[in-house]
C-alpha cells in the first residue's frame, strides 16, 4: 500500500442512485487499492483517512495507539467530555471535527499533545 500515489474516486459498481461509495485507486493505473472490504467508503474523506492509516508501517500504528491509550488514561475527564461531545454531535447528525476537539483540549488546559488530534480521535 505505502509509497503508491493514490486518489479517491466514486465507484460506480458499489454506488446506487441514492448512495455514492468511494474507493481508493492507484493514480497511475486505476487499480483498486482499498474498497472498505467491498463496501466502499461513504465519503472521500473517510476513504483517504482509512487508506492513510492502513498505509502506516504497522509498528508505528501500534506505537501511536499505545501513546494515545496511555495519555487517555491520564486524562479521563477530558476524554469523557470528548466522548459526550461526539455523542451529541452524532445525535445532531454532525461529525465531531478536529477543531471541536482542539477547542476542548484548550478548555481543559492541554496546549500540546504527544501525537496529532486525529490520532487522539482515532484511538480514544
Amino acid at each position: 500500500m505505502g509509497g503508491r500515489a493514490a486518489k479517491v474516486v466514486v465507484s460506480e459498481a458499489l454506488s446506487t442512485d441514492t448512495d455514492q461509495r468511494h474507493v481508493v485507486v492507484a493514480a497511475s493505473t486505476g487499480e483498486i487499492l482499498d474498497d472498505a472490504q467491498g463496501r466502499g467508503y461513504k465519503t472521500a474523506h473517510d476513504a483517504y483517512r482509512a487508506y492513510t492509516y492502513k498505509s502506516l508501517a504497522p509498528p508505528k500504528r501500534h506505537v501511536v495507539k499505545r501513546k494515545v491509550t496511555t495519555w487517555c488514561a491520564e486524562h479521563e475527564a477530558l476524554i469523557a467530555d470528548a466522548k459526550n461531545m461526539a455523542f451529541h454531535a452524532a445525535q445532531d447528525g454532525e461529525p465531531l471535527t478536529t477543531a471541536d476537539v482542539e477547542r476542548l483540549l484548550f478548555e481543559h488546559g492541554v496546549l500540546e499533545l504527544p501525537f496529532t488530534v486525529r490520532d487522539l480521535m482515532r484511538h480514544w
